[in-house]
């Protein structure tokens, strides 16, 4: 059995075992990112919107605030600051 894993034709199988776990890694990585960054604009959607009472259309602004995160957010309210956004 172990023979089979040193021997010439055996390597791809270690470089392919190798290869998988590191794309798995990445995917779980990039997951957890969008997770929290989802979670993040979320909670301050909710913040601005409830808490501090700022005026937003709502499925737009939820929606921009979920895909882009707290940027999102910041940058609607910049938009709402300057009078671009009713």
């Amino acid at each position: 059995m172990i023979e089979q894993f040193f021997s010439p034709n055996g390597w791809w199988l270690l470089l392919l075992g190798v290869g998988l776990l590191a794309i798995a890694i990445g995917i779980l990585l990039f997951i957890k990112n969008l997770l929290l960054h989802v979670l993040a604009g979320g909670a301050a959607w909710v913040v601005v919107v409830l808490g501090l009472g700022v005026k937003l259309p709502f499925w737009p602004s939820l929606l921009i605030s979920l895909l882009f995160g707290p940027a999102g957010t910041g940058t609607l309210l910049v938009l709402k600051f300057f009078g671009l956004l009713n």
